[in-house]
């Protein structure tokens, strides 16, 4: 009987670490299948939607969301009675395109190893990655495009090859989801603003990208002009669907101090009402409003306190670490440019991400999965907080990292037991 060389695959382990981060990512997800919180309330909008786009090619049922993602769900559903597959495979190529993009950035592979597995540990990324949410495939688009973006920056050469394949993996993020411009728009003026090429190739390079992403766009529309519609019907599509999530969103001082406390210290302050049956959070400054009741009469309802909800097994423990690495990141871009002048454009790039990822948490406070995008961008300043505060020393980052790594396993045996959030009241007198 032929001997296995145990060795040789140890070695392939480590010499492919993308396989050991899929394996886990995937034994994760079977593991915690029923502990992971269900977004299934807004799910069950997309599979119906993603359906008629492909058998009746119509677009104006959920027209809030572009309809790139869509169509994956609507085909998944219908060839395969099951959208989590799709969604499963992408936050796959998601994963392991973010390990590529770490070790781009800090030229490691240690280093990108334990913080795509740090990523991979955190509950509410494989939570979201088990849904049908549209921003799955958001996110994998995206971090695809800036991947060739950040490889650009590094090497600040204007390929015509590289602008096309930003522009589309950018149109197809944009395709699946508006929000997804909040990162592009930011990123591509670095992007443009450090080609180290004339201004004329600079706005050549500009118009390219804006072309491709444009095209792709208005491309994932095709089945609306085949049906009949113009363009100016196009136009007034995306007019409404703007004006429906302006109306949505309207930050207010309490919810941008309760996104803020959510996403760096895991929790969040609601003014709790009862009234009937009901217990109402409040999530809006002024005391006659919530986020899905507006009409309710709080003056008639009975104030229970504040409550607190401490979210222990929703989201990684390591995310309490994201506050001091974006002051790192601040410091090192601000005032460290000498320094870290090797790096100092992919640090740009960082912390454009990083400050967008925190202006999009703020949209809302009550909807999970919009943390899930910005969580993930937030992954990647870690290692920084370790150049500003301690040793510019690999070792001392994965030592880092490793601490992390235990703190988002806590998290989900937290999960496992129960506790995705903990609440509690406090009644003022």
């Amino acid at each position: 009987m032929p001997s296995i060389n145990i060795s040789a695959y140890r070695y392939f382990l480590a010499e492919r670490k993308e396989i050991v981060l899929i394996a886990f990512f995937l034994i994760a997800l079977v593991t915690l299948q029923h502990e992971l919180p269900r977004f299934s309330d807004v799910q069950i909008c997309y599979i119906p939607a993603g359906v008629k786009y492909i058998t009746k090619w119509d677009l104006l049922v959920n027209f809030e969301h572009p309809p790139m993602a869509k169509y994956i769900i609507g085909l998944s559903y219908i060839f395969l009675k099951e959208v989590k597959i799709p969604s499963i495979l992408f936050s796959i190529v998601t994963t392991v395109v973010f390990y590529y993009l770490v070790a781009l950035i800090y030229e490691s592979k240690s280093i990108a190893f334990y913080l795509t597995l740090l990523l991979a540990s955190d509950t509410l990324f494989l939570a979201t990655s088990s849904s049908s949410l549209l921003d799955v495939y958001m996110l994998t688009f995206l971090i695809i495009a800036l991947y060739i973006g950040f490889g650009k920056l590094k090497k600040k050469s204007p390929r015509i090859s590289t602008n096309i394949l930003f522009g589309v993996f950018s149109g197809l993020a944009i395709a699946c989801k508006l929000s997804a411009l909040f990162f592009i728009v930011p990123f591509l003026i670095l992007y443009i603003l450090r080609l180290n090429t004339s201004i004329k190739n600079k706005l050549a390079s500009l118009f390219t990208i804006v072309l491709i992403v444009t095209m792709v766009y208005v491309s994932s529309y095709t089945p609306l002009f085949i049906n009949g519609y113009s363009l100016m019907d196009f136009l007034n599509l995306q007019y409404s669907m703007v004006s429906y999530h302006v109306a949505r969103h309207s930050p207010t001082f309490y919810t941008i101090y309760n996104a803020f406390t959510r996403l760096f210290f895991k929790f969040t302050i609601l003014r709790s009402y009862y009234l009937g049956h009901f217990i109402i959070n409040v999530t809006e400054i002024k005391s006659e409003a919530t986020t899905t009741i507006a009409e309710i009469p709080l003056e008639k309802a009975q104030f229970l306190g504040y409550k607190v909800t401490f979210y222990a097994g929703l989201g990684g423990l390591a995310t309490l670490i994201f506050l001091p690495s974006l002051i790192a990141l601040t410091y090192i871009t601000c005032f460290k440019r000498d320094k870290y002048r090797k790096y100092i454009v992919l640090y740009e790039g960082m912390l454009i991400l990083a400050v967008m990822s925190v202006f999009n948490a703020m949209l809302t406070i009550s909807i999970a999965w919009y943390y899930y995008l910005s969580q993930t961008f937030l992954y990647m300043t870690i290692p920084v907080y370790v150049q500003a505060f301690f040793k510019e020393n690999e070792t001392y980052m994965c030592k880092l990292l490793k601490v992390l790594i235990v703190l988002n396993f806590i998290s989900l045996i937290l999960l496992g037991l129960g506790l995705a959030s903990i609440d509690f009241y406090i009644k003022p007198y």
